[in-house]
């Protein structure tokens, strides 16, 4: 095994301001910021979620392309190992508040057609174009030849497409690598939007007091229970919870009271102080505790806390609205970024200036890349998604 030059945690913080430095004088000047905007300080959020799953993934490819083996080696810190899994669960988290609390104020009744057409111009557009990207570079790395029959070929690129399954594509092993494996997340969101009518009519027809205890009561079965792997699905019940939590803040948010006091200053210290003891006492990242203490950092952002004002920053909320896009695009742009580069941090001169440093410019270049498929493809698509989904909204 080669030798596994350490990763700073610093080094992710400095990767993250220089990411929003970029947004903040390249592009927040050129950029109308939605005006709608989302409940809570969710936008912002978002940003440094988005950001939180590249700083964790760029660990994975140093050591994969070091030693051949996904997370193979230790960083000094559990830093890194949790903060990917832990941004994954916070936007789960969110996608559960954000639907429920549609629901909550339909109380039930929502137009399903134009739900499920806004989705999908939200979500697959960019996802097929990083798709695309993924076959491509494959093809490439693989001496542009087509190994397997033209129908095995086309079976598998759909099951990448459709199903969100990552199989590995004309016989190279470890296809999911060149994207970081990151369309498995958009499955669990698929089935917590085809759930919906189910909760709809639970909260159409039960008294919100029982649908809030039958929600308690779910989150700490699946907290307490082990995870059940469903593996004809390729999934696993240990996330749903997440998608719970989310349910039980928009449950919260209904409460003008609890809203108020969530956005009290201390409030912000205890979602800031919760957030620490995960990343200081918490190894698991679905042990109850940390369930637990994940609920108290995030419930109060969902409520409104902006953590200090932070979560308002005008930066922030950009990087929010491109996030769909830094998460999409992250994995392919390191792919590419350690294969082309990885010279410099193999060779032990100067190794660890260039490991820490490197994370910096792959953001940078993550950022940019991103903005530029916001902005000619996910907002387009999403905007066409909208105008498309208005004519179907009094059906």
């Amino acid at each position: 095994m080669k030798e596994l030059i350490q990763i700073n945690p610093i080094a992710a913080l400095i990767s993250i301001s220089c990411c929003a430095g970029v947004v903040y004088l390249l592009f927040l000047p050129c950029t109308t910021l939605s005006k709608s905007g989302r409940l809570g300080c969710l936008d912002g959020l978002r940003g440094f979620l988005a950001l939180g799953v590249f700083v964790h993934h760029y660990v994975m490819y140093y050591y994969f392309f070091l030693n051949g083996r996904w997370g193979s080696g230790s960083p000094n810190s559990d830093f890194y190992w949790l903060v990917g899994p832990l941004c994954v669960n916070v936007f789960f988290a969110i996608t559960g508040f954000l639907f429920w609390n549609k629901l909550l104020i339909g109380q039930g009744k929502i137009n399903w057609v134009s739900l499920y057409i806004s989705r999908v111009f939200r979500i697959f557009p960019l996802y097929w174009f990083s798709v695309l990207i993924v076959v491509f570079i494959i093809l490439i790395v693989g001496g542009i030849s087509i190994k397997v029959p033209a129908m095995s070929l086309l079976e598998q690129i759909s099951k990448w497409l459709f199903q969100f399954n990552i199989v590995d594509l004309n016989k190279f092993k470890g296809s999911w690598h060149v994207s970081a494996g990151v369309p498995w997340t958009l499955k669990y969101e698929w089935i917590f939007y085809f759930s919906l009518p189910v909760f709809a009519v639970i909260i159409r027809y039960l008294k919100r007091e029982l649908v809030f205890l039958c929600l308690c009561a779910g989150g700490l079965i699946l907290s307490l229970a082990k995870p059940v792997d469903i593996h004809y699905l390729l999934i696993s019940s240990r996330y749903f919870i997440y998608f719970i939590i989310g349910a039980v803040a928009a449950m919260f948010y209904c409460n003008d009271c609890l809203r108020e006091m969530a956005q009290k200053k201390i409030i912000s210290f205890v979602s800031l102080g919760s957030i620490v003891v995960v990343f200081l006492f918490y190894q698991k990242m679905h042990s109850p505790w940390q369930t637990l203490f994940f609920s108290m950092f995030f419930i109060p952002i969902a409520l409104g806390n902006s953590i200090l004002g932070l979560l308002k920053l005008p930066v922030f909320i950009l990087l929010g609205e491109i996030s769909y896009s830094v998460y999409l695009l992250h994995g392919i742009i390191l792919y590419l970024f350690f294969s082309s580069f990885f010279y410099l941090f193999s060779n032990q001169t100067g190794n660890f200036l260039w490991v820490n440093a490197g994370m910096s410019l792959a953001g940078i270049i993550v950022v940019m890349v991103s903005w530029l498929t916001y902005s000619l493809i996910e907002k387009p698509c999403i905007d066409f998604g909208k105008r498309l989904s208005k004519r179907f909204f009094y059906l």
